[in-house]
């Protein structure tokens, strides 16, 4: 039979999306690792850092899901080799699959490349620089902790800068913690991405919180400083 996933004897790979996924179940995203553990006869995958589980059902489909071994989940598809439209995912209302760019690739992938980045700048000219500066800045990553099977970044003034299992990447004061004061669009593989500052479902553009309500900064963005 077929290897489950591209490269079988790889132990981890990338669940990667820039289109309607990285919005409605994002949290799905990011690097899964292969565990000792095997369900209907076939390997399981843990997002690293994170609350999802990729596994057979005992149907044809296989799932992403934080309740592992319930036969639906947030995502699925019958082939793990499969691209686009083979993939379905949930909106609240049914399965959809209209997202050409999900797929599963090995970490050595140039879609999974922008992972390794090890400084992130978050940056603005406009309001967010004046209201939420200490949101802003360099971000290191933080050896070996991720969240959302991605890596988790802090600024100088200790605040981090993660996915957290909500739809979009944050800057907050505590790690984990509510309270994010700096937020992406959408949330594809990394928060640097063009997608992360594009989003049908919650409008275009990062925005930060005024202390009363949202503003969008359309000056307000991420780039990756270092690899």
């Amino acid at each position: 039979s077929s290897p489950p996933v591209p490269g079988s004897q790889d132990d981890s790979f990338v669940v990667v999306s820039e289109g309607e996924v990285s919005e409605y179940q994002s949290t799905t995203l990011g690097i899964y690792d292969k565990v000792a553990y095997r369900f209907n006869s076939l390997p399981v995958y843990v997002q690293r850092g994170g609350k999802r589980y990729i596994y057979k059902g005992s149907s044809e489909w296989w799932y992403a899901n934080g309740d592992f071994g319930a036969e639906t989940g947030v995502l699925r598809t019958k082939d793990l080799n499969s691209t686009g439209v083979q993939w379905y995912y949930g909106t609240g209302g049914g399965w959809v699959n209209n997202d050409t760019t999900i797929e599963i690739v090995p970490l050595s992938s140039p879609l999974a490349h922008c992972l390794e980045c090890k400084q992130i700048a978050i940056d603005s000219s406009g309001k967010a620089k004046e209201t939420v500066p200490e949101f802003l800045g360099i971000f290191d990553s933080v050896d070996g902790v991720y969240m959302d099977g991605r890596p988790v970044y802090i600024n100088e003034d200790g605040k981090f800068f993660h996915k957290d299992g909500k739809a979009t990447y944050g800057v907050r004061t505590k790690f984990t913690g509510d309270g994010v004061s700096v937020q992406s669009a959408s949330g594809p593989v990394c928060a640097f991405l063009e997608k992360a500052s594009k989003s049908e479902r919650f409008g275009h553009g990062w925005r930060f919180w005024t202390g009363d309500g949202w503003e969008h900064d359309l000056t307000l963005g991420a780039e990756c400083g270092k690899f």
